[in-house]
């Protein structure tokens, strides 16, 4: 039997109000749940999560979805990162 590996999670946390959710944790284990149930190699998958204030997302939302507003997701295929 070979050993289940762990999905990557980069996690970056500016917003110390995050620190005592344990988001490093909750977010590791539900990729690993996700990419579970849905059959999927975990080496084949890479998260980067930004725990930050309201103010900060808003200025992202602003940037890149022209929304400027708070928002709980911003997300990115990794092929348009190029």
């Amino acid at each position: 039997m070979t050993a289940m590996m762990e999905p990557l999670v980069d996690t970056l946390i500016e917003d110390p109000r995050w620190g005592s959710f344990g988001l490093e944790d909750l977010a590791l284990g539900a990729v690993a749940a996700v990419l579970a149930e849905l059959g999927l190699p975990a080496d084949r998958y890479e998260i980067s999560l930004l725990g930050c204030s309201d103010r900060r997302i808003s200025d992202l939302n602003a940037d890149f979805r022209g929304k400027p507003q708070p928002t709980n997701v911003l997300s990115w295929p990794s092929d348009d990162l190029g």
